[in-house]
């Protein structure tokens, strides 16, 4: 993907699986790694695995910088469900039926 155009380049960094690395020093991990790679807000993370590790990307990319582009890539079913409800509320809030949705399911 990133042979032909030189324009583009892919730097990664591999997170361990499981809710007991939901922690700032894996956290760090990534911002150093963002730092060291001289990232601007023009460029996107990719989050590829499960719930910790879309959750850890996703809050580091809206950490970062104050914000970056993420795509999220879910490997699990769980991850799937969770990613897939995240953005169904979030367009639900940008359409302001957020509350009507909240009392559905209270």
């Amino acid at each position: 993907m990133t042979y032909e155009n030189p324009n583009v380049s892919l730097q990664s960094v591999i997170l361990p699986d499981g809710e007991k690395y939901k922690s700032m020093d894996i956290l760090m991990k990534v911002f150093v790694k963002a730092i060291e790679s001289r990232l601007d807000r023009q460029r996107t993370f990719i989050a590829l695995g499960g719930c910790v590790i879309g959750g850890m990307c996703g809050y580091a990319a809206a950490s970062f910088l104050r914000g970056f582009n993420v795509i999220q890539i879910p490997t699990t079913v769980m991850a799937q469900v969770h990613w897939l409800m995240l953005s169904n509320d979030h367009v639900k809030t940008r359409l302001k039926l957020y509350p009507l949705m909240r009392r559905k399911v209270d």
